[in-house]
């Protein structure tokens, strides 16, 4: 099961892959599971924020999608050109989710229990609790981010708490 997890996510985009870069972790005192690490280059970072329509403020201050062929145009204020950690995050998610199983694939590789026609390959082995999806954290960032607020809790750094955790938890404050 793990191999058809690696193989499909490590795909060719142009395939129907995620065009992922992927490493594994063999189990450890410290962690019973195997963790696969996720990964892409910057270039495919940038592809997939294109095709998901990420939006950015370029450098004459205009908020405007990122593309790779005018990514020249966009600061290098982020993680990846123009793009923060939550914005890399949700590329590789994206990328993930989009790698489906083909049509005439009807069982589960590894787990001989049926999937609908066309599933998502990580979505598949969720719903039998055999894959967790877990975002890694910075260390570094998170830390900055701590002591940025802890010097004034009452005005949270919004900008800098969307940065690195998302839109999604940053609407919260």
């Amino acid at each position: 099961a793990l191999q058809v997890i690696v193989d499909r996510l490590s795909q060719d985009w142009e395939e129907g892959g995620g065009g992922l870069h992927l490493s594994m972790q063999s189990p450890s005192k410290e962690s019973h599971d195997t963790l696969l690490h996720v990964s892409a280059s910057n270039q495919h970072i940038i592809k997939i924020a294109e095709h998901i329509e990420v939006k950015k403020v370029d450098n004459e201050g205009f908020v405007r999608p990122v593309t790779v062929e005018d990514i020249e145009d966009f600061p290098e204020s982020g993680r990846v050109g123009p793009l923060a950690l939550s914005d890399v995050q949700r590329c590789i998610l994206y990328a993930i989710h989009r790698v489906h199983f083909g049509n005439d694939e009807s069982v589960l590789p590894g787990y001989e229990s049926t999937i609908p026609k066309g599933a998502p390959v990580v979505s598949s082995y969720q719903e039998k609790r055999l894959v967790t999806l877990v975002p890694t954290h910075d260390e570094e960032d998170l830390d900055s981010l701590y002591k940025l607020w802890k010097r004034n809790f009452f005005l949270s750094p919004v900008d800098k708490i969307r940065d690195y955790f998302g839109e999604g938890v940053a609407l919260y404050f």
